[in-house]
């Protein structure tokens, strides 16, 4: 999900009115002036309701029949709230998705992950439990991960979409199919620092395999003091681990081996195979998930990839 305009509004200590405070891809003008009460508006609704809103067409939702404002380039959007101890201090607001088109429920468990992260930071930045050198090395983390993101792309988001769909076909709980929807984000980030001759060679040197072995711990580095959740620190970590236990870092096997991580590894190995590379063609989907069905039990948990295998078929 790359988009061109994101925008925080945190409520006013005294009138509890709602001001951006920080802002890309909007005017400086836009920025200054822009003032909301609660209950006004979009942001203000999702600030009064504290629940988030996906919008997909803004001239056509029953809503908020408007006009939509010219400095957007597409009719959707996305509002969360910002929450510390169950109350609203704040709103989130994403438009102008960089492909033009609509924000899809996989674009709204991203961003509430997202948005949890950013008011677990807040909560820090007001309760004072930053010092000053604690926020700078806060704000070196984010330059980094920004930086990541920025250079790192996955395949028109097939990454995302079949993470999601696998999610539902097992029917894991809501805020599972969230963090594996955030982790399916950010768990490779950690490539981009390393080697292209690295990422694109055909047989490495030992020493190459032992670097690129250590891009999840790159990617932990890169995320450091924004990411809370042990549990998606852990899913990148063995995103690389094996289902009979040959894998790294640590040999995990089976179960032992987190739900996300077992995900991830299907996921990512179907979505290479059917990538073009410099060294080989693509594969068909059906000759991709024939290949993973031959190393179901072995490299990848046969539950996932029956799964995967369902849902590329439906």
């Amino acid at each position: 999900m790359e988009i061109n305009v994101c925008s925080i509004m945190l409520a006013d200590e005294f009138t509890g009115d709602l001001m951006i405070k920080g802002a890309i891809g909007l005017d400086e003008d836009i920025v200054r002036r822009t003032r909301l009460r609660i209950g006004d508006n979009i942001a203000g609704w999702v600030a009064l309701e504290g629940r988030p809103l996906l919008i997909e067409d803004i001239e056509n939702d029953p809503r908020f029949v408007r006009k939509n404002l010219s400095q957007y380039n597409t009719r959707s959007l996305l509002s969360l709230p910002l929450k510390v101890n169950g109350k609203v201090f704040g709103v989130m607001n994403l438009n102008n998705k960089r492909d033009s088109k609509p924000f899809t429920v996989t674009d709204l468990y991203i961003a509430r992950a997202i948005s949890e992260r950013l008011s677990y930071l807040i909560k820090k930045l007001y309760s004072q439990e930053y010092d000053g050198k604690d926020i700078k090395n806060y704000m070196k983390t984010f330059e980094g991960l920004v930086s990541a993101v920025k250079y790192y792309h996955k395949k028109d988001g097939v990454i995302h979409d079949l993470v999601n769909k696998i999610m539902d076909y097992l029917g894991v709980d809501e805020e599972t199919k969230n963090l594996a929807l955030y982790t399916s984000m950010l768990y490779d980030i950690g490539l981009m620092l390393t080697s292209d001759v690295v990422l694109k060679g055909k047989a490495l040197s030992p020493a190459e395999i032992k670097a690129l072995r250590v891009h999840p711990y790159i990617t932990i580095a890169l995320l450091n003091s924004f990411e809370f959740s042990e549990e998606v620190k852990k899913s990148i970590v063995h995103h690389h681990e094996r289902y009979d236990g040959t894998g790294y870092p640590e040999g995990l096997k089976g179960d032992e081996i987190p739900l996300i991580s077992r995900v991830l590894s299907v996921v990512d190995s179907f979505n290479a195979m059917t990538s073009d590379r410099p060294y080989r063609d693509k594969l068909s989907p059906d000759k991709a998930i024939e290949e993973l069905k031959r190393h179901s039990g072995t490299l990848y948990d046969p539950k996932i990839v029956n799964a995967l295998a369902m849902v590329v078929e439906t």
